[in-house]
């Protein structure tokens, strides 16, 4: 019987699944690490805590199979946009600077400057932002020069752990996109945007496609891993791009909707779609598909702050809160905490609840907050449309699913087929399927799906409950239009 392993490499820690052929999950493992903050936007973590993890990870996995034989591919899942400074050992010259640290503010202006912000976004398919490598790299030229006179590659997660494995320095398209540094019509290194910064091709790493073999693994990395040197390693990706394929999200139409804190979209498309909104196109994983990833920032955490606010566990939100659909059906909550993305960017909006009455109580209010947040599903769904993909079925993971009410809200909302996954590590899953058709145990990603996604379609809407959302719906959208005038 043969086995992959799925590795992904996130933001709080590192989890890796050992998978049968039949898709059977037969070992787990999983290590935390932590961010290092400080004021002025700095978030670092320490890269070498990274491959720690995955090494403890991967043994726990591996450690109830007899025959370690019989594992012959893993591929990873990687946080993106995470990057760092290495010599030509693969040595941290540095922490790495993650995808959340904002220091490099000054720098992406800079940037701005030489090429526009939408001369940026319609090269590199990422927004200009000072979180991303781009920026990052000229605040080393700036203030870290010593160091950078040092380094031999400038590289994020996945390259530095496919070094670690294999001693070949490899990049796949979409974790190279949101580096802000590559060319995605082309998947090869912006040179406009290397000469502006100074560097050139040299300091980065190979870019190889995904499920593309980096290489097998060295007799070092094989003997800390309790793996066989025969391994084979394949170019894995982004950990979002590993999750669309872990909940089986291969064919143009799909959509993607990982539910925690934010809720991240990734529609699957026929072409790079670029936006006045600014979602995020990249190269999918599976043929000549393409990824648009955007986010609804404050999702699930709009009802952790009211959970906050008015008590009760999610049980009883749920239970009572099912009840008062007509109750709350002149209610409204609108997610924009932190701004709006949509239905128009407005950054100085704020977060509100419209229509309350002395009727209403803390269940109808987590009601509306529910609707709110699905609410900006359905505006980022119609938003997809209007740039010419419609989408048709939703696949979901993520904690939202646990709850019944926004799963039959969602329904209800979209109008479109449902299926949440059965497994919580979708990366993971997503990555040992680019290990196993890469290594030949599925024939493609078709088969692989068949394989190794489990998911349970949700219960349609009825027709009086999507009546009614709709008509919800409208009247959301036009309350909106009336009160964002206070935020332009």
């Amino acid at each position: 019987m043969k086995y992959v392993l799925g590795i992904d490499v996130g933001t709080t820690g590192t989890k890796t699944l050992l998978i049968r052929r039949d898709g059977e999950v037969v070992g787990s493992g999983y290590q935390g690490y932590e961010l290092i903050t400080d004021k002025g936007g700095i978030v670092e973590q320490d890269a070498q805590a990274w491959w720690k993890a995955v090494v403890f990870a991967t043994k726990t996995a591996i450690k109830d199979l007899p025959d370690k034989s019989q594992i012959v591919a893993l591929s990873l899942s990687t946080q993106g946009g995470s990057s760092l400074l290495v010599d030509k050992n693969n040595t941290p010259l540095g922490n790495s600077l993650t995808w959340m640290d904002s220091r490099a503010e000054p720098e992406k202006e800079e940037i701005a400057q030489a090429f526009g912000y939408d001369g940026i976004y319609k090269k590199t398919g990422w927004p200009l932002h000072s979180t991303l490598d781009a920026s990052k790299l000229l605040w080393h030229k700036k203030h870290n020069a010593q160091a950078l006179a040092k380094t031999d590659k400038y590289v994020s997660t996945i390259e530095y752990i496919n070094t670690k494995m294999t001693g070949e320095c490899i990049v796949d398209p979409t974790n190279g996109a949101i580096r802000q540094l590559i060319d995605i019509e082309t998947s090869e290194w912006d040179k406009d945007i290397m000469a502006f910064l100074g560097v050139t091709e040299s300091l980065m790493p190979t870019i190889k496609e995904t499920g593309e073999i980096v290489g097998n693994l060295t007799a070092s990395a094989a003997q800390e891993l309790g793996l066989r040197a025969d391994v084979v390693v394949y170019n894995g990706a982004h950990d979002q791009y590993s999750a669309a394929l872990g909940v089986g999200a291969i064919d143009a139409g799909d959509m993607v909707l990982s539910t925690g804190t934010a809720w991240v979209t990734l529609g699957i498309t026929q072409q790079p779609m670029f936006t006045d909104t600014r979602i995020a196109p990249a190269k999918h994983v599976v043929g000549s598909l393409w990824g648009a990833l955007t986010s609804i920032p404050v999702a699930g955490a709009a009802l952790d702050w009211f959970k906050k606010i008015a008590g009760e566990d999610y049980d009883a939100i749920n239970e009572n809160a099912a009840t008062r659909m007509e109750n709350a059906s002149d209610l409204f909550f609108y997610p924009y905490h932190i701004g709006a993305r949509l239905p128009k960017r407005l950054k100085n909006a704020k977060a509100a609840f419209v229509g309350l009455s002395l009727e209403h109580d803390k269940f109808d209010m987590y009601r509306a907050v529910m609707e709110g947040v699905v609410f900006q599903v359905k505006l980022t769904m119609d938003d997809y449309a209007a740039n010419g993909t419609s989408i048709d079925t939703l696949l979901m993971a993520g904690g939202a699913t646990k709850s019944k009410l926004w799963m039959s809200i969602l329904s209800a909302v979209t109008g479109v087929t449902i299926y949440k996954s059965d497994h919580p590590d979708a990366a993971c899953i997503g990555a040992a399927m680019i290990a196993a058709v890469g290594s030949g145990m599925a024939e493609d990603y078709k088969q692989a799906k068949q394989i190794f996604v489990k998911s349970e379609r949700i219960e349609p809407a009825d027709k009086a409950m999507s009546d009614f959302y709709a008509d919800k719906y409208e009247r959301y959208l036009n309350a909106w239009d009336k009160m964002s005038k206070m935020y332009i």
